[in-house]
């Protein structure tokens, strides 16, 4: 859902998952931010939000990540995302969604996705700047020589969010 508005306010929870902590912000409208850190202020929460200094878990989104660490392919699905985003980040992080669990598409197939293949630098940065990874899965996303390419938590953390996606289908 995109808005516009500006201080809106956010809820901040942590999770405790199976690869570290994840920390997370949430609005009325749902998932706002979330990184793996320890500590809440590692948390990158978007300028128009403002937190609102309490820790206050989603039920929705912890339910969510619990499915997820099960090995449910469509946990994630089911959360709704607050993201203020127009052009072409916007179809990137829209045809992130769409990669099924599981699977890997190269930064060049997401721009080909999103409608544009030359245009796999700013999949990449798309990827990168992702402010909701796991429900935007941008670990799912691999360089074209089939490296694992870059992922802002570390290359060993996605490789093992591929490994877990990987083992949980077959």
């Amino acid at each position: 859902m995109i808005s516009a508005k500006r201080d809106i306010p956010v809820d901040l929870a942590r999770f405790k998952s199976p690869f570290g902590t994840i920390l997370y912000a949430h609005s009325e409208t749902g998932l706002a931010a979330l990184c793996f850190g320890e500590e809440l202020g590692e948390l990158s929460i978007p300028p128009r939000f403002k937190p609102g200094g309490k820790e206050v878990a989603s039920e929705t989104i912890e339910s969510a990540l619990v499915g997820y660490f099960d090995g449910s392919p469509v946990a994630l699905d089911q959360v709704d995302l607050d993201l203020a985003e127009t052009g072409f980040y916007s179809l990137c992080r829209t045809e992130l969604r769409k990669i099924p669990f599981g699977q890997t598409v190269t930064y060049k197939g997401l721009a080909t996705l999103a409608g544009n293949p030359k245009a796999y630098r700013a999949a990449a940065s798309a990827c990168a700047t992702n402010p909701i990874p796991l429900f935007v899965p941008c670990h799912r996303v691999l360089s074209s020589d089939g490296s694992l390419g870059g992922y802002a938590f570390g290359t060993a953390l996605k490789a093992s969010l591929l490994e877990f996606e990987a083992s949980s289908v077959g």
